[in-house]
C-alpha cells in the first residue's frame, strides 16, 4: 500500500528471509536501506540476510561501514558473527586477522552495555561463550556460559542463545534439548 515505507519493506524481507529466499530478502534489504538510510535496525537485518546468504564478507563491509562509531549492538553483534564466520571458513593465514576484527566489535559491545544504566552484560557474555567456543577455547567460554544458564534458568530468558553455543562446542543433545525448550515452553531446567 505504501511502497515507500522501508520499515515495512524491512519487516518483510525479515519474513521471506525466514524460508531461506535470500536474495528476494537481500534484494528487499537493499531497497528499504535506499529509502531510509537512516533506519539504524535495518543495518543489523540487512547484515542478517547477508549472514544467512553465506555472504560474510559482504555482510562484515556492509555493516563496519554503516556502524562506524555509532552505539548499533544489533549490527555490531551481527558483524561480530560474520567476522567468526570468515575466521572459521577462511581456512588461511587471514583466521587470526578475522578473530582480531571478531574481538574488537565484541569489546565495543562491551563497552557500550557499561555505559548503560544499569549496566548489562547480556549480549557480551553471550558473545564471549559463542566466540571462544567457536575458536574451540572452551574452557575460556565456561564462565560466560555458565553465567548465561544461570540467567535462563532464573529468569526465563530464551535457551537459544544457550543451543547456538553448545552447538559451537559439538555438544548436539544439549543444543537439541535446549531447541525442545523454545518449541514446547513447559519450565525445564538446563543443570
Amino acid at each position: 500500500l505504501k511502497p515507500a515505507f522501508a520499515r515495512a519493506l524491512r519487516w518483510r524481507a525479515g519474513l521471506v528471509l525466514q524460508f531461506a529466499r535470500f536474495d528476494e530478502a537481500i534484494a528487499a534489504m537493499e531497497k528499504a536501506h535506499q529509502i531510509d538510510p537512516y533506519d539504524r535496525p535495518a543495518v543489523s537485518t540487512y547484515g542478517m540476510a547477508l549472514l544467512y546468504a553465506g555472504r560474510f564478507s559482504e555482510a562484515a563491509a556492509m555493516m563496519e561501514r554503516e556502524i562506524g562509531n555509532r552505539d548499533m549492538t544489533g549490527a555490531r553483534f551481527n558483524t561480530v558473527l560474520a567476522y567468526a564466520m570468515l575466521a572459521k571458513h577462511s581456512g588461511s593465514s587471514r583466521a587470526e586477522e578475522f578473530w582480531t576484527k571478531a574481538f574488537a566489535q565484541m569489546r565495543a559491545i562491551t563497552a557500550i552495555e557499561n555505559r548503560s544504566s544499569p549496566p548489562r552484560s547480556i549480549l557480551t557474555d553471550r558473545l564471549h561463550a559463542l566466540l571462544y567456543s567457536m575458536r574451540g577455547q572452551y574452557d575460556r567460554a565456561a564462565p560466560y556460559l555458565g553465567k548465561l544458564e544461570r540467567q535462563v534458568n532464573a529468569q526465563g530468558g530464551s535457551p537459544a542463545q544457550l543451543a547456538s553455543i553448545y552447538a559451537a562446542q559439538h555438544r548436539v543433545d544439549e543444543a537439541l534439548t535446549a531447541l525442545e525448550v523454545i518449541r514446547d515452553p513447559r519450565p525445564h531446567r538446563h543443570d
